[in-house]
């Protein structure tokens, strides 16, 4: 087999990777953004319709092999630039969510790590091989660029349309929002969010065991969004055996409480005392967090001192 059969093959498959990969980003234009504005800037979600354009773009421009060479070298740019991004966001500030392919395929760092460097190899190979342009050249080149264009503001207005506020905030009486159904005002809960195909959110389960188990609250209540499918669910319990009830919620209402998975609320008489998103600390850090000379009475005193903080709340 030779290079230029090679070559073509390396097209294809990388071509259909960002076409795969675009795609699945637009189907949740939103949950791509929110990963990008995890990176610690909010005003970075902007970038997310131009990402999935430009991956739409290289995708046909990579399956036509149009301006083959600099397509491989824009590609190999882009991956390497999002690689050091991803490893950068994980080893400082625990971002374990690539956003690769959306919410519709879940992976691990680990293997999102190695579909970046399998795209740069492939990315690689293409840039090393002189092309040779049809006379069509020109016009499938603006044919991938008006789709990625027209991706590009589809993606935008889908993004600025169904966007979601968080309206829960720490300190709020929870009473008036959908968790009302869910709150027992005479218990101490914690309320998880989390999706059961979310690699992080997997790992974190359990330590959100170890709230029960050592009685750190009286209640644990796992959130996910009603979406998910009952095989992932099920594959989800009998692989980390949860040792709370979940409860299937839109993913409208999951957004107003948090953009970021895995998230946990601690509350109290309604309230919500304290959030954690995405680096979930275990019960003994949270105790740890906590200045022991807050307490307030005998009552107080018997309450896991990550509520003892808020025992004034009437």
């Amino acid at each position: 087999m030779n290079a230029i059969v090679l070559t073509r093959i390396a097209s294809v498959i990388l071509g259909l990777l960002y076409l795969a990969s675009g795609i699945s980003k637009a189907m949740d234009i939103n949950g791509f953004a929110d990963v990008i504005a995890r990176y610690g800037i909010p005003r970075l979600r902007m970038f997310a319709p131009f990402i999935i354009g430009l991956e739409i773009t290289l995708g046909i421009g990579l399956l036509f092999e149009v301006y083959r060479q600099r397509a491989g070298l824009l590609s190999l740019g882009l991956l390497i630039t999002l690689t050091l991004i991803f490893a950068f966001g994980y080893i400082f500030l625990n971002i374990s969510d690539c956003g690769c392919f959306g919410d519709v395929i879940s992976m691990s760092p680990t293997v999102a790590l190695f579909r970046n460097i399998l795209m740069i190899a492939l990315s690689f190979c293409i840039w090393r091989q002189p092309e040779s342009q049809t006379s069509k050249a020109i016009l499938k080149t603006f044919f991938a660029v008006i789709l990625g264009i027209i991706t590009f503001v589809m993606t935008g207005f889908e993004m600025k349309n169904t966007y979601v506020e968080i309206s829960v905030h720490e300190g709020m009486n929870l009473n008036n929002t959908f968790m009302r159904p869910f709150i027992s005002l005479n218990k101490d809960q914690l309320f998880f969010v989390f999706s059961p195909a979310c690699p992080h959110c997997q790992q974190v389960t359990p330590t959100i065991n170890t709230y029960t188990e050592t009685e750190s609250v009286d209640e644990v209540v796992g959130m996910y969004p009603h979406t998910v499918s009952a095989e992932s669910l099920r594959e989800y319990r009998k692989k980390l055996t949860p040792n709370f009830r979940t409860i299937a919620v839109t993913k409208e209402s999951l957004h107003s409480v948090t953009h970021t998975l895995p998230t946990i609320l601690l509350i109290r008489k309604g309230y919500v005392v304290k959030i954690y998103m995405d680096n979930i600390p275990g019960p003994h850090q949270i105790v740890a967090s906590y200045n022991e000379n807050s307490l307030m009475g005998n009552r107080a005193s018997q309450l896991p001192s990550v509520f003892r903080y808020f025992s004034s709340i009437k």
